[in-house]
Formats: structure tokens, sequence, C-alpha cells
């Protein structure tokens, strides 16, 4: 049974008419919400604007929008670390001084949330697609504390 406040990839089920769904998307609030039949809403882990969006990306970072990892979905790439983003800046200023190949971790970070306590954390794309991977709200899920 769908209900309001349901998640599906980053879609949220905002209300209920029948065998419809008014659904928003997490990454894109400013869009109107769409309307899905349960059908669509069975299949569906992003919007249109997320697929769209998908061509401005990195290659295969369009797959990762929506898709689960253990516990969490992931809903956008926020970029770089701050710190491969201050080197990246400046760059031609270090040029000859340090080797910038290995002076910092240069994968994206996904906003993600989990699918059980809806928190959000940020979490590195490698990370991500390494394994399995289980929010804090894990223990109290199993029954360990």
């Amino acid at each position: 049974m769908i209900k309001t406040g349901d998640r599906f990839g980053v879609l949220e089920v905002r209300s209920v008419a029948g065998d419809v769904y008014l659904c928003t998307c997490l990454v894109h609030t400013d869009r109107r919400p769409m309307q899905l039949s349960a059908k669509q809403l069975e299949t569906a882990i992003q919007c249109s604007k997320c697929a769209a969006d998908s061509v401005k990306l990195r290659r295969n970072a369009h797959k990762m929008t929506g898709r689960t990892f253990g516990d969490y979905v992931a809903i956008e790439s926020v970029g770089l670390s701050s710190g491969a983003r201050e080197i990246k800046e400046n760059q031609r200023q270090w040029r000859g001084k340090i080797d910038l190949e290995h002076s910092y971790c240069r994968h994206k970070y996904w906003r993600c949330y989990c699918r059980h306590c809806l928190a959000e954390r940020e979490i590195r794309g490698d990370v991500l697609r390494s394994g399995v991977l289980h929010c804090e709200c894990w223990p109290k899920r199993m029954g360990v504390i």
C-alpha cells in the first residue's frame, strides 16, 4: 500500500487520489509535481529532468541518481570534496611545486538518504559503489541496541 511520504528513488509521494499519485522530485524541488499511476511508480526512480541532466554529468553519473546502495538512495551529485575543489582552483599556482595527481581525492560526493529513517548524508561515490552501506539507525532496526 503506497501512502503519502513514501519514497521511490528520488521521487516522494505527496498525495494519493485513487490510483493516481502526485509525486515531487527531491532533486528538482522547484518543478511542479508529477502525476504517476501505480504501474509507473513501481519502476520510476527519477524525474524526466534528472534524466535530462544526466547528459551534463560525467559518464555513468546519471546511473546513480535514484539507485539504492544498501540502506542509502543516491539523490544527487554534490561535486568534489572541499580539499579537491581548493587544489583544482589553485592548480596553476602550484604547478611544478607538488604532485597534483596524488594529492587529493577526486571522487564525487553524493547526497543520499536512508530508506528507513530518511536521514540525509553525503557519501563518496566510490564508497557507495563498493558494497553494502548501513545507516546509523541500523543497530536500532536490528534490535542490537
